[in-house]
């Protein structure tokens, strides 16, 4: 009896440690999107070489709020740490151009698709930790 009740708790233990992996970091693939958290890193690799993308911080959200009527959408700028540098990205926009949504990473492009979550309403407060990108790698 001691041998099960030993037996399931070691089963438990291992189950609930293979729950809490590490989600501060990701292995990500070209051409698939990818959504990275605030302060979550990702990493890269191609046969020459790896690459680490880290969001860093939220520069900007001056999306319209759902209870407000606004001239233009808006957009989000964050900045990234690619590699050691420091690169800012904006969320697609009607008036923005294609340049402040992508940026080269050597042989590959790094773009912007989404930030979550959406702006809601004018009193909703996000913090920076609750934001994630979407973003996607592709070769030139």
């Amino acid at each position: 009896m001691k041998t099960i009740s030993f037996l399931s708790t070691l089963a438990l233990v291992l189950l609930l440690s293979a729950c809490n992996k590490d989600k501060k970091n990701i292995d990500v693939d070209v051409n698939d999107e990818f959504e990275l958290d605030f302060d979550q890193t990702a990493f890269f690799k191609d046969d020459n070489s790896s690459t680490s993308i880290k969001f860093i911080e939220v520069v900007e959200d001056s999306r319209c709020p759902d209870d407000a009527i606004c001239i233009w959408a808006g957009h989000v700028v964050i900045k990234l740490n690619i590699d050691n540098a420091v690169v800012e990205l904006a969320s697609p926009s009607l008036n923005q151009a294609d340049s402040l949504r992508s940026a080269d990473m050597g042989e590959y492009t790094i773009s912007i698709k989404e930030i979550k979550p959406g702006r809601g309403l004018s009193s909703n407060i996000i913090d920076e930790d609750d934001y994630s990108a979407v973003l996607e790698i592709t070769k030139k």
